[in-house]
């Protein structure tokens, strides 16, 4: 009998890892990745004038905030890239989260204690003007990104796929 509680016990060890695992891989498909924006985030942009966009990358519940921080800068980037631009400066840039929460219907017990369920999201996003350049201005007195360094460094935290769960 000793042997079988043994086994049982590294069964249900066995099964737990998997468990884990399972449940970290779902987390991580949750996540939002770097893509036009739906319900589970992205980016959006919008064109202000010939060298000036207003971007954003929001992220959902299950991502970071330093991840939807590279998201942002790598759009950035991009847009840059794809107008045959070098660099680009920022205004009003507004990086940081945003938390919410839910209370689920409650009941009263027995007792006269009352019992609800809150659930609390936090999402982060950022956001802000981009000016953009074919040659570094020499005349700013801020941050002036160089678009292909940037990108280039960025790549390879850069989750690509779909938005959706199906």
């Amino acid at each position: 009998m000793g042997n079988y509680k043994i086994h049982n016990s590294q069964k249900i060890n066995s099964m737990k890892k998997y468990l884990t695992i399972l449940l970290a891989i779902f987390l991580t498909s949750c996540a939002t990745h770097y893509g036009i924006s739906s319900y589970r985030g992205g980016y959006t942009e919008i064109k202000i004038d010939k060298n000036v966009y207003d971007v954003s990358f929001k992220g959902n519940g299950y991502t970071s905030g330093e991840q939807i921080k590279r998201y942002f800068l790598y759009r950035c980037s991009e847009i840059t890239l794809s107008q045959d631009c070098n660099y680009f400066i920022m205004y009003d840039k507004n990086i940081g989260s945003k938390t919410s929460s839910t209370t689920t219907r409650g009941s009263i017990n027995d007792d006269g204690s009352f019992n609800a369920n809150t659930n609390t999201v936090t999402k982060s996003f950022g956001s802000g003007t981009i000016k953009i350049f074919k040659e570094k201005p020499i005349d700013f007195d801020g941050i002036i990104y160089d678009a292909k360094e940037l990108k280039n460094s960025l790549e390879p935290y850069i989750k690509r796929g779909k938005n959706s769960l199906f």
